[in-house]
């Protein structure tokens, strides 16, 4: 039913809100408002909503249309401001077309042309979704004879921008105050605003590793290169706001500059439409991350269903292999190919690869059926027959429902889309939502006879309420129903069929519908089986007509979804950062995320396989999926006819897809590589063939080597391995093995039998992959000659190794309790880290060195076997490499040496001088009794003690503390830094700087301390009158009791500390004399007044005495 808008004094066709004076700002309005037309329903029973009926209406219209009339004030109001073309027919504006004309129309009446042309650019619709954008709105238009091409050059007179005509549909974008003049052209059927919806979710890529595409790009060095990969979304950098609506500061030149882009991505066409958050370019992050050596290119969804299909067609002339996109139009068919479908079909047919998103809509949609109840709906006039939702023998004409939020409804039925095929249907259906008292909500009505089977609304509120579908009668009953909703929450609380909800274009059969599972519900992230999201869009939708408009004898099931891919991973500024991973970069959710994912693994397939069409690709892709049985909610996947089970399900299709089994099944069986073993002489280079014996399947792939040890191997370039051989592989395969010096330490084997050493030969490997990702290990056998730098090696155990007459160097840096003697001659005894008191060490003549390198920080304390006839010690830098040490480490050394570990008169050189700023030497050789030490340190704070003979120390860099206890002897610093360096005679009863001066004398230009007994400390280079009172640590004042019972306790520290408790005073009586924390010789405990045997003592360490 047409109404013409001058006939009469309303207008029809529209949404039902009504922009009177009082409620212009809110700009909605709910037909409870004209019940006097409307039959009251009966409230379905035992239904509530929450509210009480007295508040009124719950829920308002966001848009849709009714057959009844918006306030004929309005109208002649706008028409009598001149701003209502003569013949315009508003029956043929569909969901919200018109309210878009007379909500922006009264918005600027009144004001004069420029300002009104001001204004228009600058209106926002109370409909948030209406795509509007300076004074355009986006729309789908129809032309009634079937010729888009002649309506879009009609619409191109009004001002229509961006128009693209694809079949009887045209798309582009009308001016606002231009809608009535297209309702007055005769050649239009029907015109929409161009409602879509992408499929995101809420919130270097975790999807790389979902679908083992880090394998791929590992093991046969794919990226991508060569192949074009074309998006379709809502835009590509046009955005101004986030998803969470903050202002957008990451844009494509942010992007180039961080790398999560390349450079040069081709943009067709882009878009600007307010709603635009750039999905493209997020989707686009995430395909790069797969597939870094695509080629990008977008063309926006935006601007109606031909611009869409259009689009399609465009990025397939401009190179694109895969295209994919993240776009759902609502009024897209669900039991016919659309104009999307068609678009799609067609370039694939052509050799392109397309991927969809099947969407976030779960399982939320009703299908049926109709089957008329025999009750009928009275409203403005038009007496619906009312669909009954009993599947059974009762009758029930409402079906109880509740929301939150913002809820789009899609309802469409088993007939032919004039907009698809020119076709149109011969049922007019309508969306009555009522109260669950029965009062209306609004009643969704658009002419559909002879136009699109389809009605949609957008319903705002909270609560229950029921929906009743009725057909009006100017038509006839459809024989199949189906309503998918989108947005907010919703569920329907009775006759629920939890059908389909992915169709259009991603359920065409030439495209890839892409099902969601979270990135940590992957077995690449532990969780095997995969689970799906709880919202991934449900498959299985059928097909009732061919694309010219003829029935089909037997309606088509689609397989689609066909496939499942991860979402959720990383970008730069798409959704919501989430607490599951550990950084703080946005996470892309929903279809939307899985799409462009999947469609980069095709690319990898398909830089490997150029020749490969797009159904081998699919079949590839299928073929080796991991199954999924259930989505993240534990609600199992729904198999055909099957609750439980294996296989291709509705849901997430054939499963998880999986890059490199893809591959395989795809380019066939990888080979697989064998290790081997071989030998060489120290000094002598080998050749061989890494793929001689590795295994080909029959048709599989060939054996080519990709990587050494995991890194990318050049052909023909030398490699330098681990233990320092030099390995060079070549494209067939061989290889040489070049010694390079680094096992001249190995001795003859008969030679190391005879002396006990471990080194006749060593085993030197390396693991080499070919592409495909298969390894194994070659390990070659360096066996030793006789020759300069041989060295006697342990190997971990118990080893006893003796010399020879040579200068020998032993390495026993593997550990054990070893047993080594040197003989005669200059020796070297390496035991890296490993030195324990245990192992014992005899240099026997000659000068023989120790070498420690290790973290020695937790004390090493020689036994008196452990050093015997050893001359020096020398302390190594853990960036020193020479004894193939790895770079890099910071080691730190305490050692304490025993009486006996210097033999009588004998000298020990402890030099730690490669140490840096950071390692440090803390010495003690306090037990050492009749031998010296020249102790050197190193670069870090270094703390060193002699013993009891005449020793030199030098401190070089670092804050050194050079410490003396009693019976020190006549010692030299040598390069005392005043200022920088201390000494410590806290145990030579020093109590403060003066006492020390008084000690101290210069002698030839040098500082002299005389520390009583003999001893003395000379200060190479430094003068009395340089020192400093911080240049010493001084002794603690004696402890003094005052009564009885007194706790007399000294700090303690190296020996030499007084305690007493002398007579008178009070001072006798259970006096405790308790040397607490200790040090290491020489603590005096006297009580001049033992009165009782109460009295006591406690001295930890050695050589503690108590005087009573």
């Amino acid at each position: 039913m047409k109404i013409d808008a001058y006939d009469t004094a309303t207008l029809g066709g529209r949404a039902n809100r009504a922009l009177s004076g009082d409620n212009q700002s809110a700009g909605r309005q709910t037909l409870s408002s004209r019940q006097s037309d409307t039959a009251a329903p009966a409230a379905k029973p035992g239904a509530t909503d929450g509210a009480s009926v007295d508040a009124g209406p719950i829920f308002t219209v966001g848009w849709g249309d009714s057959k009844s009339a918006l306030s004929a004030t309005h109208l002649s109001t706008l028409t009598a401001a001149g701003m209502v073309a003569a013949d315009a027919d508003f029956g043929k504006l569909q969901f919200g077309l018109g309210d878009l004309f007379v909500e922006s129309s009264l918005a600027v009446m009144g004001l004069h042309d420029a300002a009104r042309a001001s204004a228009l650019a600058d209106f926002q619709s109370s409909n948030s979704i209406a795509p509007v954008v300076e004074g355009y709105v986006a729309i789908d238009a129809t032309a009634l004879d079937g010729n888009g091409a002649a309506l879009l050059a009609q619409l191109e007179a009004l001002g229509f921008e961006g128009g693209i005509a694809y079949g009887a549909l045209v798309g582009g974008y009308i001016p606002l105050s231009a809608i009535d003049d297209l309702a007055a052209l005769a050649n239009l059927n029907f015109a929409r605003p161009a409602y879509s919806m992408a499929s995101a979710g809420s919130v270097q890529s975790q999807n790389v590793f979902s679908g083992n595409a880090d394998l791929v790009q590992n093991h046969y060095g794919l990226d991508g290169s060569g192949v074009k990969i074309g998006f379709i979304s809502d835009s590509f950098n046009t955005a101004t706001l986030t998803t969470t609506g903050a202002a957008l500061t990451i844009h494509y030149a942010q992007d180039v500059a961080s790398g999560d882009l390349p450079a040069g991505v081709e943009v067709l066409l882009d878009s600007t439409l307010a709603q635009n958050r750039d999905e493209g370019r997020a989707m686009m992050q995430l395909a790069h991350d797969i597939a870094p050596g695509a080629t990008l290119s977008f063309h926006t969804a935006q601007g109606g269903q031909a611009v869409f299909a259009a689009g399609i067609q465009a990025l397939a002339d401009a190179g694109a292999h895969i295209i994919v996109d993240d776009i759902i139009y609502f009024a897209e068919p669900m039991f016919q190919d659309g104009i999307i479908a068609q678009a799609v079909d067609a370039v694939t047919t052509g050799g392109v690869q397309y991927f969809s998103s099947a969407g976030n809509q779960a399982q939320r949609s009703y299908e049926s059926v109709f089957r008329d109840s025999g009750e009928t709906f009275t409203a403005n006039g038009i007496t619906y027959r009312l669909h009954d939702f009993d599947p059974g023998a009762g009758i029930d004409s409402t079906q109880l429902m509740s929301q939150t939020g913002s809820v789009i409804y899609d309802l469409q039925w088993a007939q032919s889309f004039f907009s698809a095929s020119g076709v149109g249907g011969n049922s007019d259906l309508a969306l009555i939502f009522r109260q669950t008292n029965g009062t209306v909500i609004t009643i969704i009505d658009s002419n559909n006879i002879n136009a699109d089977a389809l009605e949609l609304a957008q319903l705002n509120g909270n609560g229950s309420f029921t929906l009743s579908i009725g057909v009006d009668p100017v038509g006839t009953n459809p024989t199949f129903i189906k309503y998918v909703t989108f947005g907010g929450t919703w569920s329907a609380s009775e006759y629920a069929t939890n059908s389909s909800t992915s169709f259009g274009h991603s359920n065409a059969a030439g495209a890839i519908g892409v099902a969601a599972a979270d990135w940590f519900n992957t077995p690449a992230f532990g969780q095997t089986p995969p689970l799906g999201e709880n919202f991934t869009s449900r498959g299985g939708q059928q097909i009732y007509f061919d694309t010219d408009g003829n029935a089909l004898a037997t309606p088509e099931t689609r397989t689609t979804v066909d496939i499942t891919m991860a979402d959720g991973g990383n970008n730069t500024f798409f959704g919501s950062d989430i607490s599951s991973d550990l950084d703080t970069l946005p996470n892309f959710y929903g279809t939307s995320a899985a799409a462009p994912n999947a469609a980069a693994i095709a690319a990898l397939l398909l830089q490997a396989a150029p020749n490969a069409t797009p159904a081998q690709i699919q079949a590839a892709l299928e073929t080796t999926a991991i199954d999924i049985q259930a989505l993240a909610t534990g609600r199992p996947t729904h198999n055909i006819g099957v609750l439980t089970g294996t296989g291709y399900d509705i849901d997430t299709g054939w499963g998880l897809i999986q890059a490199d089994a893809a591959l395989e099944a795809l380019i066939g069986a990888r080979a697989t590589a064998v290790g081997e073993t071989t030998q060489v002489r120290e000094n002598v280079t080998v050749s061989g063939n890494l793929i001689a014996n590795d295994i080909v399947a029959s048709g599989g792939q060939s054996a080519v080597v990709r990587s050494v040890n995991g890194d990318v191997i050049t052909f023909g370039t030398p490699i330098t391995l681990p233990s320092g051989a030099l390995l060079t592989v070549n494209s067939d395969g061989t290889y040489t093995y070049d010694p390079n010096h680094k096992f001249d330490y190995l001795i003859k084997n008969t030679l190391a039998i005879q002396l006990g050493a471990a080194n006749g030969y060593v085993p030197d490997t390396f693991t080499y992959g070919l592409v495909g990702g298969s390894t194994a290990t070659v390990t070659v056998m360096v066996r030793g000659l006789e020759g300069p730098g041989d060295e006697l090696h342990g190997n971990g155990a118990n080893n006893v190794i003796t010399g020879t007459t040579a200068n020998d160097i032993f390495n026993l840096s593997q550990g054990g309790d070893d047993t080594v003697s040197g003989l005669v001659g200059n020796d070297l005894f390496y035991f890296g880290a490993a030195m324990t008191a245990a192992d014992r060490v005899n240099g026997g003549g000659h000068t023989d060195t120790l070498v420690l390198q290790g973290n020695y920080s937790a004390g090493l304390t020689f036994a008196a076997t452990s050093l015997v006839s050893i001359e020096r010690i020398n302390l190594l830098s853990g960036s020193d490499t020479s004894f193939r040490d790895t770079a890099g480490n910071s080691y730190s050394y305490v050692i304490t040496t025993v009486d006996g570990n210097v033999a009588s008169g004998a000298q020990l050189i402890v030099d730690a001088k490669p140490l840096g700023a950071t390692e440090t030497l803390n010495f003690d050789g306090s037990a050492e009794t009749n031998g010296t030490f020249v102790l050197r340190g190193g670069e870090g704070n270094d703390t060193m003690v002699g013993g009891q003979g005449n020793d030199q120390f030098a401190g070089r860099g670092g804050a050194d503390i050079f410490r003396f206890f009693a019976d020190s002897g006549q010692d030299l610093i040598t390069d005392f830094l005043s200022g920088t360096d201390r000494i410590d005679l806290s145990q030579r009863g020093f109590l403060d700087y003066q006492a020390v001066i008084d000690a101290t004398q210069n002698v030839g230009g040098n500082a002299v301390i005389d520390l009583g007994g003999g001893d003395l400390v000379t200060l190479r280079g430094v003068t009395k009158a340089q020192l400093q009172s911080g240049d010493f640590i001084y002794a603690s004042p004696a402890a003094q009791g005052a009564a009885a019972g007194d706790l007399l306790m000294g700090s303690g520290g190296w020996g030499g500390d007084l305690f007493l408790a002398p007579v008178g005073s009070g001072t006798t009586g259970h006096d405790n004399l308790v040397f607490d924390t200790g040090g290491f010789a020489s603590h005096w405990m006297a009580d001049t007044a033992p009165d009782q045997w109460t009295d006591w003592q406690i001295g930890l360490q050695r050589h503690d005495i108590h005087l009573f």
